[in-house]
């Protein structure tokens, strides 16, 4: 399930005045920037994938000013569903998945030639947990410049982060596209039980599946043999380009991979929770990781 969010605010800055100095085209436009947040479990048959993706929305106010949207987009979805009283941390509007959104007007004036100033209003939330303790939703100012296609935040906005490095949301798109289209390819050597294959031809050299081989293949063999269907593919519900991976200890590393989340689909028309990282090898889409199925 994938959450669209339009929305369109024209706000005109403090002093009431056109923007003028910085090159705008180098700012409008529609802007991304994701993170994977992690797993999570609530008992052994009930786990999940959390991910958060940012977007800025820029665009021309009639008036002249630079408005738009910042948007803070957060999902968690099963890896492993093993029961029907699987449940996240608190009750979520749908068992199948956690979202939320959170959105803040924006308005900029420049400062310089690649330098802007973005003031945000509070924000209006969405989804789940919009109650949640200390959620962040205050009125922040941050600034942001262009760099090589790029938009980067200084990161003095949303709860003191940390630099985050936003692409164009169609550069992020065609990635996750280009992704979306070798997984089923990928993953059909697994499917047809041939484990050793699938990790020799589909599997990135620097994944950790590479040094758990027997362990994974064992595991692959144990689940092959209680499916009572046979595999007819696999379906893809929604691609995120990532751009970092949150570390336990709190930091965060680079990376430039795509998380799959979909379907395990069966001839009798059920279906299982199957979510892969792929990650580029020589120009060639490999599997990194393995969240599900």
């Amino acid at each position: 399930m994938k959450l669209t969010i339009v929305a369109v605010v024209l706000i005109a800055n403090a002093a009431g005045s056109t923007v003028v100095g910085a090159p705008r085209q180098q700012l409008i436009g529609q802007w991304q920037q994701s993170d994977l947040v992690g797993p999570g479990r609530s008992s052994e048959q009930c786990t999940w994938l959390r991910y958060q993706t940012r977007k800025i929305q820029v665009e021309p106010a009639p008036t002249g000013e630079i408005v738009g949207v910042y948007t803070i987009y957060e999902q968690s979805v099963w890896t492993l569903r093993g029961a029907e009283t699987c449940a996240f941390e608190r009750p979520t509007i749908s068992n199948a998945l956690f979202q939320r959104a959170r959105m803040w007007s924006i308005r900029l004036a420049a400062d310089d030639d690649a330098l802007w100033r973005m003031s945000a209003d509070a924000a209006q939330c969405s989804g789940d947990w919009c109650d949640e303790a200390g959620l962040f939703r205050s009125p922040f100012t941050t600034r942001l410049r262009s760099d090589a296609g790029k938009l980067i935040d200084a990161g003095a906005g949303v709860a003191g982060g940390g630099e985050l490095t936003f692409r164009p949301v169609a550069v992020a798109s065609n990635l996750a596209d280009s992704a979306a289209a070798a997984w089923p390819g990928l993953l059909r050597p697994y499917d047809e039980g041939e484990c050793n294959a699938f990790v020799a031809q589909s599997v990135h050299s620097s994944s950790p599946l590479k040094q758990h081989q027997i362990d994974f293949c064992s595991l692959a063999r144990q689940m092959k043999s209680i499916q009572t269907q046979p595999v007819v593919g696999s379906s893809v519900l929604n691609t995120i380009p990532l751009d970092r991976v949150l570390l336990a200890n709190g930091s965060s590393a680079a990376t430039d991979d795509v998380l799959i989340i979909g379907t395990l689909d069966f001839q009798d028309g059920s279906k299982a929770p199957r979510v892969s990282r792929l990650r580029r090898q020589e120009g060639t889409w490999k599997v990194f990781a393995q969240f599900a199925q």
